[in-house]
């Protein structure tokens, strides 16, 4: 499996018609304490550079954006219990 990296922080991994897609550490790491995560719902379509999704830090918040076409057949669950302060 490969991963791609997007000039804006996000990275793509592709197995066979199923794509996840996240933030790179970097990222992560400068944003510092993460306080919200918005994702998008299961079943939403996006078109590559949409937004979807949301992640806020006591640092600053910062779009997700979609580095392909598709939908979402499920989002990470264990984010959910990510809540604002």
């Amino acid at each position: 499996m490969t991963t791609y990296y997007s000039e804006d922080h996000e990275w793509i991994t592709v197995e066979e018609t199923t794509a996840t897609v996240g933030i790179t550490a970097h990222a992560a790491g400068e944003l510092g304490d993460i306080v919200f995560i918005e994702q998008k719902e299961e079943g939403d379509e996006f078109e590559s550079g949409d937004e979807i999704g949301v992640i806020e830090s006591v640092k600053a918040a910062s779009e997700i954006y979609a580095p392909v076409d598709g939908e979402i057949i499920e989002a990470n669950e264990l984010l959910e219990a990510i809540q604002p302060l």
